[in-house]
């Protein structure tokens, strides 16, 4: 009998062994396929390209695969075009706002003219005190019949001067003139702290002239200062002084329109030098030959009829309602 030989065990095959050399090579050509591949243009940042000029073709994939971007530093202007990919066709900066930005004023158009806000005259003059000589009491006498200046307060004297508005009050002394508030006589200065007046409208000079008009400038210097140190938030407005009637413009007196006119310019001037306001009554009440008009004059001299401080009033409101004007 033969013996037969032993059947030889046929060793099963592994499935997986046939799999995975053809899961290799298919890793390995997509890892060249993704390294030969450029960047997506989707999510490329212009800041970090490289050189203008350079194309990306040039760069080899060991030489920047695995490595982060460098972070761009703060506060570097780069040079011109450092920022576009080669072959850019748009200007450097571009990224940048430009002068028509529609968020910001074109600033080759002018801007419009705004409207001005009107001034309130009643507020304006209920805040307001006026100070003078015989002139302006007859003015606060007409005010206070008729309330044309909305309840503007008064403080004024017959006679009062420049002269007398720099030095302290002397009952004893008829050779001073003074204002009265609350029944005390003081200084304008004191008198208007008191008040908590915001603006102060003066009328001087009309008994200071006869003394001369650089003396009488010299004292309203002073006057201003002592006002505006005892009240440095007041407004001061100064009026020119009246003209005088034909009656008493004569030459020979050193009272007359001629120098009152040098008067009013001096005042002009010292106003632009100290930050007052300078408000040219004695225009409007002169007549063709530069005196007080007729119909204006109550007694042939400076003082005033109803019709020239109805012509005074109106003048001030005038002045006061363009004063934001342009």
């Amino acid at each position: 009998m033969q013996s037969s030989k032993p059947r030889r065990r046929r060793r099963r095959s592994n499935p997986y062994q046939t799999l995975i050399p053809v899961l290799l090579c298919i890793v390995v050509i997509l890892g060249v396929v993704a390294l030969c591949l450029p960047d997506s243009p989707s999510g490329k940042d212009p800041s970090m390209d490289s050189t203008p000029g350079t194309s990306d073709s040039g760069t080899k994939p060991s030489d920047t695969a695995g490595t982060s971007r460098p972070t761009e530093p703060d506060n570097t202007t780069e040079p011109s075009g450092s920022t576009e990919p080669s072959g850019s066709t748009e200007p450097s900066g571009s990224t940048q706002p430009t002068e028509t930005d529609p968020t910001k004023p074109d600033p080759t158009e002018p801007d419009p003219t705004k409207p001005t806000e009107p001034v309130d005259l009643e507020t304006f003059f209920s805040e307001t005190v006026f100070i003078g000589d015989s002139i302006t009491y007859g003015l606060s006498t007409y005010c206070n019949i008729y309330d044309s200046l909305y309840g503007a307060k008064f403080l004024c004297a017959s006679s009062y001067a420049v002269r007398h508005a720099i030095v302290d009050p002397d009952p004893g002394n008829k050779d001073i003139v003074s204002i009265k508030y609350q029944g005390e006589s003081m200084r304008p200065e004191d008198a208007l702290k008191k008040m908590g007046a915001k603006r102060v409208f003066i009328m001087l000079g009309l008994n200071d002239i006869s003394f001369g008009v650089d003396y009488t400038l010299g004292n309203w210097e002073i006057l201003i200062r002592n006002i505006q140190q005892a009240c440095p938030d007041i407004e001061i407005f100064i009026q020119s002084a009246t003209p005088l009637h034909a009656d008493r413009d004569k030459p020979g007196n050193k009272l007359n329109n001629a120098n009152m006119n040098t008067y009013n310019e001096g005042l002009k001037a010292l106003c632009q030098a100290t930050g007052c306001h300078y408000v040219d009554v004695a225009t409007a009440l002169k007549d063709e030959n530069g005196q007080l008009k007729d119909s204006y004059c109550s007694d042939a001299y400076c003082h005033m009829s109803y019709a020239g401080i109805d012509v005074w009033i109106q003048t001030l409101k005038d002045y006061v309602s363009n004063m934001n004007n342009p």
